[in-house]
């Protein structure tokens, strides 16, 4: 669940590590904030949460465990 967390951080990277990163959260604030490009945000955006998605299905596709009641 920390990946969760950190899959769309954006302030923590560019205050700890500096500009010299790229992250993808940070190039999701850009494109929005500085550059005014709203539809590559917005598709940039969907892709990070597919991915998120798929990955998150993945680990609870493997980790299955038994529960109290089975």
């Amino acid at each position: 669940m920390a990946l969760l967390l950190c899959i769309g951080d954006y302030l923590t990277p560019a205050m700890v590590g500096g500009l010299e990163g790229t992250m993808f959260g940070s190039l999701i604030v850009n494109q929005f904030g500085l550059t005014n490009n709203w539809p590559l945000g917005a598709a940039m955006s969907i892709v990070l949460l597919l991915l998120t998605g798929a990955l998150l299905a993945l680990v609870a596709r493997f980790t299955r465990t038994e529960g109290i009641l089975d």
